[in-house]
């Protein structure tokens, strides 16, 4: 980790144990339109632009009907979620603190959602928060990652990319970015094509400060 000086996560599921929460508030939405999804098959999609996976959910094309109905999944998320960090996170973003390592969160969610869930001294922990409101495409496409090196100043040989679904890992790969898969959403397998694989953050650090 200290040949980097720039680290990139995403946040739900991988900073964050919110994937449960979006899942509930997403099955809401769309049972009124006679809509049923797996869980494992809406982690795997996780990380899409909030209205395009709307879009696709729902085959829905009037965008002021996806704007509302994304409003609605947001409220009742909103209303529901407590915040936790998932094991190891603490102990990783304090290691990056100590070796004065930047770091960013490239994330699907609103900026408004961020703001009414996660506290402002979780948010000032980076320097740089990319979301769905900064306009452009969507995990997988490569742009949000390309953004968030843009902000930082960074460049993709000395930046390192953290993610738990296999739409954050195509995007960050497209990007030229190494990447580590998280398995605290879906399998080893599903995350493949990232360079490596740790089931949890406590895994990375034990790992990682032996090395």
């Amino acid at each position: 980790m200290e040949n980097y000086n720039t680290i990139i996560f995403d946040l739900d599921g991988t900073l964050i144990n919110s994937m449960d929460q979006h899942y509930f508030a997403w099955s809401e939405i769309l049972k009124d339109e006679g809509i049923v999804i797996s869980q494992i098959q809406f982690n795997k999609l996780e990380g899409m632009n909030i209205y395009e996976l709307m879009k696709r959910l729902t085959k829905i094309s009037d965008e002021k009907k996806i704007k509302l109905m994304v409003a609605n999944k947001d409220k009742i998320f909103i209303e529901n979620y407590v915040f936790k960090v998932n094991p190891g996170v603490e102990d990783l973003l304090e290691r990056i603190k100590k070796l004065k390592i930047q770091c960013g969160i490239v994330t699907a969610s609103s900026k408004f959602r961020i703001e009414q869930t996660i506290p402002l001294t979780f948010r000032n922990k980076f320097s740089v928060i990319i979301t769905s409101d900064d306009k452009g495409p969507g995990k997988p496409d490569p742009w949000p990652y390309i953004q968030g090196l843009k902000k930082l100043g960074s460049n993709t040989e000395k930046t390192l990319v953290f993610e738990n679904a296999p739409l954050g890992v195509k995007s960050a790969k497209a990007a030229g970015l190494t990447c580590i898969g998280i398995g605290t959403t879906v399998n080893r397998l599903s995350l493949k094509e990232a360079d490596y694989f740790y089931s949890d953050f406590d895994e990375f650090n034990e790992v990682s400060l032996k090395e």
